[in-house]
């Protein structure tokens, strides 16, 4: 999307939002849409890892993926939060899941799944919505460490960005990043139907583009 690789993933993030839930398809259809674009993404997180996601809900079901996803995603270990196992047995896989859950109950928002959701693979809709809210999170931190944001007044961290406030802070910042044009962005649809905000937005972020 743009020449700042962290930029071109959150705002590629947002896109996928906007084409995943088109009011025109089938409920089926957009799971299964959503389910090659997420493990599309993972992949691409773990490309630097030894495992590679080929079906969404029964790859990650013994904890390893999403460990080492938010490994990547948030730059840091999770070996302070427990012993990961080979997570052959269910209660194996059980407790190999409560580790990247621990991590998720203090950063992403996951209300309503829990660790044998993602482990029996039941219900697909929790496993495609506990990997949209990690897309979420991590593209909110990418856009606040852009924007200078990511603390309160008083200094503590903010709280995980919802949809609404991750529209808001990237309008923000395209709206900056467009400020020489006659019309700055002040929308995330028709201000960049003529590719002039595109133009601008990559210029402002490699001018030697």
């Amino acid at each position: 999307c743009f020449a700042l690789s962290s930029v071109g993933e959150s705002c590629a993030a947002m896109s996928l939002r906007k084409d995943l839930l088109k009011q025109s398809e089938k409920p089926g259809k957009q799971a299964e849409t959503q389910k090659r674009v997420f493990t599309n993404w993972i992949n691409f997180r773990l490309a630097t890892r030894d495992h590679i996601v080929s079906d969404l809900y029964e790859d990650l079901v013994d904890g390893w993926v999403l460990y080492e996803l938010l490994e990547e995603l948030s730059g840091q270990s999770l070996r302070s939060l427990g012993k990961m196992n080979k997570g052959k047995m269910r209660i194996q896989r059980v407790a190999n899941m409560n580790i990247p859950f621990k991590y998720l109950k203090d950063t992403v928002r996951t209300v309503g799944i829990g660790p044998q959701d993602i482990v029996d693979s039941t219900n697909e809709t929790l496993v495609l919505g506990l990997i949209w809210s990690i897309i979420v999170f991590f593209t909110a931190k990418d856009l606040e460490g852009i924007t200078g944001g990511g603390k309160t007044a008083d200094g503590e961290p903010k709280k995980a960005a919802g949809l609404k406030e991750l529209k808001v802070t990237l309008q923000t910042w395209a709206n900056d990043y467009t400020s020489a044009l006659p019309s700055p962005v002040s929308n995330l649809t028709s201000d960049f139907a003529d590719g002039k905000a595109f133009v601008a937005i990559v210029n402002r972020a490699d001018p030697d583009s």
